[in-house]
């Protein structure tokens, strides 16, 4: 009668709900491939990848999306030179997407190339023979780092490593050094940022010669 079909309909509504439950708890679809039903781990694995090429997607969108005559500009060390002097310098870059936690420079590496943070940050490091890191400088969009291998020809004081997922455009040293030649304005602002290293390397040489491990710590808080 009426009581068993509300009964029947009661179950129906039920049995929908742990459906549901079941369903929304399975994750992704399950996908079938030449070989049979995918895996979990396959299904997340392939999802993985399609986030990190939908990223990468993005970070291309974003660069040409600008002005590609003016791709450098908010690169300091570029933004007072000639708008088609950077485009020449944009010509001859490598443009590189660097993952998160990914090294760029390996320390005592030969290589002479300069980079240009167009978006992201990346961390100035070194590791002692124990594994400790020390840590340099953080390096944001709009810096850049290589030019110390460009100019000498010595092989990389540092190791670089992505903070996030990065940009960098990458200019070879001879077209750097090129660029310095051409343009007296861009070497003296060089040659201004280097001295500013070299006065703070000279202070912290000071430090470390004269003062205690707390009358450091104190020091560079005051800083």
């Amino acid at each position: 009668g009426f009581r068993g079909l509300a009964d029947r309909a009661g179950l129906q509504r039920r049995q929908h709900g742990v459906d549901r439950m079941a369903h929304s708890n399975r994750g992704p679809h399950p996908r079938f491939t030449p070989h049979g039903l995918e895996s979990r781990p396959g299904q997340l694995a392939r999802h993985a990848i399609g986030a990190k090429i939908r990223w990468l997607d993005k970070c291309l969108e974003k660069v040409m999306a600008t002005d590609p005559q003016n791709r450098l500009a908010s690169i300091a060390l570029l933004r007072d030179l000639p708008q088609s002097v950077r485009h020449k310098l944009e010509k001859r870059c490598r443009w590189r997407n660097v993952a998160a936690d990914e090294q760029i420079i390996d320390r005592q590496s030969t290589s002479k190339d300069v980079y240009f943070v167009v978006e992201g940050s990346v961390r100035v490091v070194n590791y002692s023979l124990s594994g400790r890191e020390i840590t340099f400088d953080d390096i944001i969009a709009g810096g850049h780092f290589g030019e110390m291998a460009a100019i000498d020809g010595e092989p990389r004081s540092a190791t670089i490593e992505a903070l996030e997922n990065t940009i960098v455009a990458i200019l070879s040293a001879k077209a750097f050094i090129a660029v310095l030649h051409e343009n007296p304005d861009l070497a003296l602002s060089l040659m201004v940022r280097m001295s500013t290293i070299i006065r703070r390397a000279t202070v912290r040489i000071m430090d470390l010669s004269t003062l205690g491990a707390n009358n450091r710590v104190y020091a560079e808080i005051l800083r």
